[in-house]
């Protein structure tokens, strides 16, 4: 059994830093200025500054090189008081390459600079403070993740200050109603940080040696283990969630929106046929072709009792084995047999034809004339 031990909260965390991240994404990108930047090179430099900043620091390097480049104060006063989400990200983190003086190649420059006159141009729409902001369920689950992140770092905190010795992160889940989304959204933001307790176990790399040297390996173990069993508790709420969730339902489409797109022959002048409509085609336990270029007449037999469908032009759910097409030579003597004959005749049709049998694909093209369907 978990044991769970309540403390009172703290005001400041004791929190491992954060800063040893860059070994993982390499230190903040350093271009040449006489160099124009790539774009792959640029893409690389969003990779870094997607990870360790947000749209706040993103805003702060804009408003960093607006004050730079000497605009007036009102636009700088304009630009800090906009929402944090209303601009993307990367417009800050080129504000941050160009504010070193580096040269940035033409795209990612025309981006740049079409993104930032748009958010010059902006004139924000004042709302009644009567009319409060709809909450939706992406603004609940983000507070929720929010909220779980922050349980998590305070046990984490209280685990390395030796208050407590394990946690029953179920309890939590099950007590704030933490769906599996969430849970495995959780999971996920903590796995960099179990990667990296497993590789300081190893006690290989330099940095995590100076991260976690007031530390006992023992105490680093258990750390890992601490954490590890946490993430897999979150990771088999979402799981459970995934079997859980109804699987959807596969919309059913309409025999006139089966035939809608089917390519046929309308008829045949020289042997006087003519097609029947694809529509009675579906549900049918036999469906009769005759391709008037190859002079071959097909047999399509439904696989079920559900019957033959169609999509596009193509016969579904017939028996591939069974249904087979045979060349004729004298077609004007055996079609009246295929569209007037009775069910009795139709059964001796292909057995009394001496040619080849082959096998159908179920494509049915402008040359094909749809004989007889049989229910």
């Amino acid at each position: 059994m978990a044991l769970s031990v309540k403390v009172k909260r703290k005001t400041k965390s004791v929190r491992i830093p954060k800063s040893y991240d860059e070994k993982y994404t390499g230190a903040e990108p350093i271009f040449d200025p006489e160099v124009v930047v790539s774009a792959d090179k640029m893409a690389d430099a969003y990779n870094y500054y997607n990870y360790h900043n947000d749209y706040s620091d993103a805003r702060k390097f804009l408003v960093t090189y607006l004050k730079a480049k000497k605009y007036d104060k009102d636009v700088i006063e304009k630009i800090t008081n906009l929402p944090e989400t209303f601009h993307t990200p990367t417009i800050g983190w080129i504000a941050r390459i160009l504010s070193k003086g580096v040269k940035i190649n033409q795209f990612s420059q025309q981006w740049f600079d079409a993104n930032l006159q748009r958010l010059l141009d902006y004139e924000p729409i004042f709302k009644s403070s009567n009319e409060p902001r709809k909450i939706t369920i992406q603004d609940r689950m983000n507070a929720q993740f929010s909220r779980c992140v922050a349980e998590i770092d305070e046990q984490l905190d209280l685990f390395f200050d030796d208050k407590i010795e394990a946690y029953d992160i179920t309890k939590y889940l099950h007590e704030n109603s933490v769906p599996g989304i969430v849970a495995t959204r959780v999971s996920k933001h903590f796995q960099p940080l179990l990667e990296e307790l497993q590789e300081a176990l190893t006690r290989k790399d330099e940095q995590l040696r100076e991260a976690y040297k007031k530390y006992s390996r023992p105490k680093v173990k258990k750390a890992y283990e601490f954490l590890a069993l946490i993430c897999t508790v979150l990771d088999n709420e979402g799981h459970k969630a995934k079997i859980m969730r109804a699987p959807r339902k596969k919309k059913v489409k309409s025999a006139d929106q089966q035939v809608a797109k089917m390519k046929y022959m309308l008829s045949h002048k020289e042997l006087n046929i003519n097609s029947i409509k694809p529509i009675d085609i579906i549900g049918a336990s036999q469906l009769w072709v005759y391709n008037t270029k190859t002079r071959k007449l097909g047999l399509y037999l439904a696989l079920d009792v559900g019957g033959l469908k169609v999509k596009g032009s193509t016969i579904l759910s017939f028996d591939d084995k069974a249904s087979t097409c045979k060349k004729l030579r004298k077609p004007e003597t055996v079609l009246p047999t295929v569209t007037q004959g009775s069910k009795v005749a139709l059964r001796t049709v292909l057995s009394n034809i001496k040619s080849v049998e082959t096998a159908l694909t179920g494509r049915i093209n402008g040359d094909t004339i749809l004989l007889r369907a049989v229910k």
